[in-house]
């Protein structure tokens, strides 16, 4: 008989994107369970005087995000949780990530809203809050961060203007590419697996080409290494 390869939920991560800043997300604190996204598919009948065996006959028809239920120990004062609050009131929608607890950190993106977010304070308990995200569009599973896996040429002057193929993983929808801290000075996405930047102007060193994705930014490996001369 086969072990059961179960995974505890403990680990699990709601993160809450902020684009345009390093890190580009916050980890909302002190979450005790995350419910939803309740994926779902609404129905319609299609009954008709002449349904095989007088069975109501459906077909499929709007797919439904529907919700995201998080409850949390209550931190009136923590940034996390003020977020939500000020979501909440701005009426904002933002992009979420869900990291699972699994080995592989498996990760489901949604977009959506806070639609409740009711703090509780009972007398003989903690101050607990549960917020609802109500789901837009279609949830993304199993996202993967963009990876770079070789560079041709590795080197080029300092001048810049050097056309530079960039291979890896996960390129579709690629936002930018950088040179260090430095943005190239253009680039293409070639194909889901290749790039080609063109490096701009910048002192002598190694620097890591970082590739950003709406899911995520490339992380620094040796692959990833360009020599400016």
């Amino acid at each position: 008989m086969t072990a059961s390869q179960a995974v505890a939920g403990i680990g699990t991560e709601l993160r809450r994107f902020r684009p345009g800043s390093l890190p580009d997300y916050d980890v909302i604190a002190e979450v005790t369970n995350i419910s939803g996204p309740g994926l779902a598919t609404e129905n319609i009948d299609v009954t008709n005087m002449q349904s095989p065996d007088n069975v109501r006959e459906k077909i499929p028809s709007l797919k439904d995000g529907g919700d995201v239920t998080i409850d949390l120990n209550f931190l009136p004062g923590d940034a996390t949780h003020l977020l939500l609050l000020d979501d909440w009131k701005e009426r904002r929608v933002v992009t979420w990530n869900i990291v699972w607890s699994d080995l592989a950190k498996t990760r489901w993106k949604f977009t959506g809203f806070i639609s409740s977010i009711p703090p509780a304070a009972p007398v003989d308990d903690k101050l607990s809050l549960s917020a609802t995200i109500t789901v837009t569009g279609s949830p993304v599973f199993n996202v993967k961060d963009p990876v770079v896996a070789g560079l041709a040429p590795a080197t080029g002057a300092a001048a810049g203007g050097v056309n530079v193929v960039i291979t890896g993983t996960d390129f579709t929808g690629a936002t930018a590419v950088k040179f260090g801290v430095v943005d190239a000075v253009s680039f293409v996405v070639d194909s889901d697996t290749q790039i080609t930047a063109v490096s701009p102007a910048q002192p002598a060193g190694v620097v890591n080409i970082e590739v950003t994705t709406p899911d995520g930014r490339s992380v620094d490996v040796a692959a990833d290494d360009y020599t400016v001369t």
